[in-house]
């Protein structure tokens, strides 16, 4: 779920599916064989299709060299507004991402 949900991070904005605001509204995860204890993963998504109200991400989860296929995932997210009393809720990477936008400028980035 986190891992996918990232993905729609390059698309978020105030308002605009903000990362604490959207609900899953399914997530089917095919498991394809056991990844071995001790194991390096490598995890990509990709946003097949992002709208207003909707959204949906698709994964893997690989071997480093993308060799082996852990398994797959296909997440659909419906957008849903971030409730004021969890604006201010923090998270240890919100002030990498601060320091970044102040970095690129950007202002329309809300102050977390």
């Amino acid at each position: 779920d986190m891992a996918t949900t990232a993905a729609l991070c390059p698309v978020a904005k105030p308002g605009y599916w903000e990362f604490m605001g959207g609900v899953t509204r399914s997530l089917n995860i095919s498991y394809l064989r056991a990844v071995p204890i001790g194991t390096t993963v490598r995890l990509h998504s990709k946003v097949v299709s992002v709208g207003r109200q909707m959204a949906m991400i698709r994964g893997t989860m690989t071997s480093r060299d993308g060799k082996v296929t852990y398994c797959t995932v296909e997440h659909h997210k419906v957008n849903a507004p971030v409730l004021p009393q969890h604006r201010g809720a923090r998270v240890p990477w919100d002030a990498e991402f601060e320091r970044e936008w102040a970095a690129k400028g950007d202002t329309a980035r809300p102050k977390l």
